[in-house]
């Protein structure tokens, strides 16, 4: 995953089961490459693996040759307004040469702080919010180039902007080849982010992969054959098939 950080739950470079999401998550990427914006919600427990899921899209998006930026909602210290968009894309524009209008500009400038010039260090976000929005959106359109995957992680502790900003991508989504993927706790979402990808208008219905947890021959592959049968029996009916707790009880 570009710039991110997968589950704990799973050793670096395996993925234990989860065929059917991975398949899921081809055809979305397939769907891309034809041109067509994609929405893809990946919900679950804690340490269920989103993050490793999501780190399976970067890693078939890169592959395929598109452009993948991905950030993470702020979970604690002094919050940020639109924090998981600039953890996202602020290092990609900082290296950008921006050719669109110097309105948008100035309006993006107020949240992503590598576009801002000399005597803009203190500028807040934007106080005209559809504004914002056309600026991002116009920005995510230019950056599909042949593709862009934007991965959003942890979105369950997103700002207020964050969800709002986002909800209305969902709702009026960036024309072009623009996949994003969202990752969060259903239960503590924000409910507007929900109902928005309940309602996305991408070019095709949202991919929702509710991730529960591994069977017992998943367990089996991700523990890679340590111990006895019986140890790995009893160390998966514990973690519940849960990757983070079945790897906390193996260690």
């Amino acid at each position: 995953m570009v710039g991110g950080t997968a589950d704990p739950g799973l050793r670096p470079g395996t993925l234990a089961g989860r065929q059917a999401e991975c398949a899921a998550i081809a055809q979305a990427l397939g769907r891309l490459a034809d041109g067509r914006s994609q929405v893809v919600e990946l919900t679950g427990d804690p340490g269920i693996g989103k993050s490793r899921l999501l780190a399976e899209l970067a890693r078939q998006a890169a592959e395929r040759g598109f452009a993948v930026l991905d950030g993470r909602a702020q979970h604690s210290g002094e919050r940020v307004p639109f924090y998981a968009l600039v953890d996202a894309l602020d290092d990609h524009l900082a290296g950008l040469d921006f050719r669109g209008p110097e309105a948008d500009r100035d309006v993006l400038a107020s949240v992503f702080p590598s576009l801002r010039r000399p005597g803009m260090e203190n500028a807040g976000p934007a106080r005209e919010p559809y504004r914002l929005f056309r600026a991002v959106r116009v920005l995510l359109e230019s950056l599909a180039s042949p593709a862009l995957v934007l991965l959003l992680d942890d979105m369950q502790w997103a700002d207020e902007d964050t969800a709002g900003l986002v909800a209305q991508l969902l709702c009026q989504p960036p024309r072009g080849p623009v996949l994003v993927a969202l990752a969060y706790r259903w239960r503590q979402a924000p409910a507007r982010l929900r109902a928005a990808v309940a309602t996305a208008r991408g070019d095709d219905p949202p991919v929702c992969v509710r991730l529960g947890p591994l069977s017992e021959a998943e367990a089996e592959v991700m523990l890679g054959g340590r111990g006895g049968r019986s140890w790995r029996r009893a160390i998966y009916r514990a973690s519940g098939g849960n990757p983070f707790y079945l790897d906390a009880l193996a260690r």
